[in-house]
């Protein structure tokens, strides 16, 4: 089993080094000393919040992502019941990295409308439709879907979605980008 330490180290040292940057200039960066950080990614240091919050800052990624527990191998995620719901919705799971990953399941009645908010600049949104019909996707870019059909579509563009006479159940994909385009080098 992987420790916190030891996730927080594997957490640390592969952000690090997907932006490029050496241990010299994140430990800059965080206001740390190398010492420190070399402990950190060998998982042999014991960080305080506040350390663990400038690594979090200097790397752009939410603190969340370096002491949240190992994703497992496996996972079986049980799918609520929607019965006799107006509108429901699961997170089915987020995933972090370059992007945070949010996958829900929607279940929509018979001709319910829902107005979507438009998501963090550079987010993709995916739509994939399990079953009834949905229209749905950019407010001025409309699609009808059928069970099985997948709508990709910017996030940050207002967006709804009206489900058919039989209702729809989707499964969104959310794409949030996790740090700028450009991080300072």
């Amino acid at each position: 089993m992987v420790t916190l330490s030891q996730s927080v180290a594997a957490q640390v040292k592969s952000r690090r080094k997907a932006r490029g940057m050496t241990v010299v200039v994140l430990a800059q960066r965080a206001g740390i000393s190398v010492g420190s950080l070399s402990a950190v990614e060998s998982g042999r240091g014991n960080p305080t919040l506040e350390t663990l919050n400038a690594l979090a800052l200097a790397l752009a990624i939410p603190l969340t992502d370096l002491i949240a527990e190992p994703v497992p191998e496996t996972a079986h995620v049980v799918a609520d019941v929607f019965e006799n719901a107006v509108q429901a919705h699961q997170v089915l799971h987020r995933l972090s990295g370059a992007y945070a990953i949010e996958i829900t399941r929607t279940w929509f009645p018979p001709g319910r409308h829902f107005v979507g908010i438009p998501h963090t600049q550079g987010s993709v949104e995916y739509v994939f439709l399990v079953s009834g019909t949905v229209t749905a996707g950019p407010t001025n870019a409309q699609s009808t879907l059928a069970a099985s059909d997948l709508l990709i579509f910017p996030g940050t563009v207002p967006h709804e979605y009206t489900a058919g006479d039989e209702g729809a159940e989707i499964v969104t994909i959310i794409a949030t980008p996790n740090y700028p385009e450009n991080p300072i080098s």
